[in-house]
């Protein structure tokens, strides 16, 4: 099978550098190296960026903090000087994966919500489903999970970008410093 070492530590560096190659951590000459992002990953990472500050806005506007709880989230000030907006202290919550391209930047799909009821949902999926349903209206939610079964949708991340980016907009929002 191969050599067996008592103490991992003992491996020779040979053996450490072949295995990291072999899991894709190495390039051939021994350097590290992160793969590329491709254009159209750049932009699902800024969307992604951009639909999660919405939502968890829109939280706020909505019930002023966690949409489940609704414990109150506030603007603080650190240490040093800046504010701490409450927008950044929810999580933005999936009702069905963001894996399932089709729904994961669609609003009907996403909630914003405290880290402990986002655990808590992600940990309960009959439950979430549940909430969501009442959180929406059974309506509604029918019409999400008949969007997210949906496949062969093809999405439109430039057109959903823009989409994000006016709902910002809606809410009050400097786009151009949410880019950044």
């Amino acid at each position: 099978m191969g050599q067996q070492f008592d103490d991992p530590f003992d491996v020779p560096e040979w053996v450490r550098i072949e295995t990291a190659f072999r899991l894709g951590v190495m390039k051939q000459n021994g350097k590290g190296h992160k793969p590329k992002r491709s254009p159209g990953k750049k932009a699902e990472d800024k969307l992604d960026a951009l639909f999660s500050e919405a939502v968890r806005r829109r939280a706020i506007e909505r019930v002023g903090g966690c949409e489940k709880c609704h414990r109150p989230k506030f603007d603080y000030q650190k240490e040093d000087g800046s504010v701490h907006p409450a927008w950044k202290q929810l999580d933005c919550m999936h009702c069905f994966s963001r894996r399932d391209k089709a729904t994961r930047w669609d609003l009907d799909n996403a909630a914003g919500g405290c880290g402990g009821c986002h655990m808590w949902l992600d940990a309960h999926s009959m439950q979430k489903e549940g909430w969501f349903a009442r959180l929406l209206g059974p309506s509604a939610f029918d019409n999400l999970r008949i969007r997210n079964q949906w496949s062969g949708k093809k999405v439109d991340v430039q057109q959903l970008l823009l989409d994000v980016q006016q709902l910002l907009l809606d809410l009050g929002v400097d786009v151009q410093a949410s880019l950044l």
